[in-house]
């Protein structure tokens, strides 16, 4: 959880957002979703409604909401914003642990769990023919990342099974 001051405008509290972390894990979080905000304006709006009700974010929530936001922003054809939101997406999905950077992998956890794993690769319908249609945008490490994600789904689905005995 990252705690947020109030502030009257949308870009400087996004500096809050990261200002405000203590935990290199949420820091890093914290960074990919105010780059995104600040990259993408429409998920600003998104952002400021997980900051009223309680001045605090949930990176992993938040995120999943982009992720909604962003399957809206390619109904409606906006081409540059969903161009912006896979470049950053590309950016953070290397992103690896670096102890010279206080970075442990946060950033590109949160992608694989929240958007591609939960959003993508697990979801039926209107997220499966997202996931089929983004997969040609993907950069090299959004690719690797998703590839990653689902080898390890892949093998979680053969565990459940052989110890339920499906």
């Amino acid at each position: 959880m990252v705690r947020v001051e109030r502030d009257s405008s949308a870009t400087p509290r996004i500096r809050v957002i990261v200002g405000q972390v203590s935990d290199p894990s949420e820091a890093e979080s914290s960074h990919v979703i105010a780059e995104l905000a600040q990259a993408v304006p429409v998920l600003r709006a998104v952002l400021d409604e997980h900051i009223d009700p309680h001045d605090e974010v949930l990176p992993y929530v938040v995120f999943a909401d982009f992720r909604r936001a962003l399957e809206d922003l390619i109904d409606a054809g906006d081409e540059e914003s969903v161009t912006a939101f896979l470049d950053v997406i590309e950016r953070w999905s290397g992103s690896r642990s670096d102890p010279a950077h206080a970075y442990d992998g946060a950033a590109r956890n949160m992608i694989a769990v929240a958007f591609l794993e939960d959003g993508l690769i697990l979801s039926g319908g209107r997220e499966s023919r997202l996931l089929n249609s983004l997969r040609r945008r993907f950069g090299p490490q959004t690719l690797e990342l998703l590839a990653q994600t689902e080898a390890n789904n892949a093998r979680a689905v053969a565990t459940w099974r052989a110890r339920s005995g499906d």
